[in-house]
């Protein structure tokens, strides 16, 4: 298996993992991805950004956005603190072709970024998920982060845009 940029071609095969995420979210009553987010233009717009990744082994198996512009929502965390208040990486956007879950696909892909990040001199990451989405909690603690609190998506103080923040310190 491969972790490469993504590319335009590899759009249709993206949206195809998002959209199998989508479902399994709402068959386990998980609000999160339920709207418009993550969209199509979102992802064209990492691609031209040089932050989307797609994990692939003959096919696109995983998708993850390596951000390190810094997210305004973690200007303000709630019920914790994060470990560190310094410049970061953060992963975005993860998700696994549910033909390859169990694979270990998304702990390559946070190796992979993680490896990014010391390349580029960052010595810490963060994440976040929803609150319901125990898969990714379980994954991103797997995977060295630590539950470090609360943050509201675009500053909007409810259930929908809650978020648990998350981060790793890089060894």
């Amino acid at each position: 298996m491969i972790i490469r940029k993504a590319e335009y071609s590899d759009i249709a095969s993206v949206m195809e993992i998002v959209n199998e995420a989508r479902a399994y979210f709402a068959a386990a009553g998980i609000p999160q991805w339920q709207g418009e987010y993550p969209s199509e233009a979102d992802f064209k717009d990492d691609i031209e950004g040089g932050r989307l990744y797609v994990a692939e082994d003959g096919e696109i198996l995983g998708v993850y956005c390596y951000d390190t512009r810094g997210d305004e929502n973690y200007n303000e965390i709630f019920e914790g603190s994060f470990r560190l208040y310094e410049p970061y990486a953060a992963i975005h956007r993860v998700a696994v072709s549910g033909k390859a879950k169990g694979r270990g696909i998304a702990g390559r892909m946070v190796d992979h970024a993680a490896s990014l990040a010391r390349g580029q001199g960052f010595r810490y990451m963060r994440g976040d998920t929803h609150r319901l989405n125990i898969s990714m909690q379980k994954m991103l603690t797997k995977n060295g982060f630590e539950h470090r609190g609360i943050i509201y998506l675009g500053g909007k103080r409810d259930d929908e845009n809650e978020r648990f923040a998350f981060d790793r310190v890089l060894k």
